[in-house]
């Protein structure tokens, strides 16, 4: 759980700064939608977690959501806000299945 908190961190540190420029506030205006279907779907998956028998379908839920985001939006500034759900989806599989090493997303 400690490895997931960085790139949430991340997350909301890029939506708060994007939010503050007038020429990157409608990338996160339009991502709404998308970051609510993510947000959600990330904490069934880190809730799976904390459960006995793993995270089940959550993470195939993230993954979709943010395929469709990807295919909605593929702005630089959109790219970013994926960015720290694409290095968190890794995590989400359950420690027997996470990369000891994040590399590059």
């Amino acid at each position: 759980m400690d490895r997931l908190a960085p790139h949430l961190e991340t997350l909301a540190g890029e939506v708060a700064a994007f939010t503050a420029r007038d020429d990157l506030a409608p990338v996160v205006t339009d991502a709404r939608p998308h970051l609510r279907a993510l947000t959600a779907a990330t904490g069934r998956a880190i809730t799976g977690l904390l459960e006995p028998g793993g995270p089940g379908p959550a993470p195939a839920t993230v993954r979709d959501a943010l395929a469709a985001y990807a295919r909605a939006d593929s702005r630089p500034a959109a790219v970013a806000l994926r960015r720290p759900f694409q290095q968190v989806l890794p995590l989400l599989d359950g420690p027997s299945r996470a990369p000891q090493e994040q590399e590059g997303a």
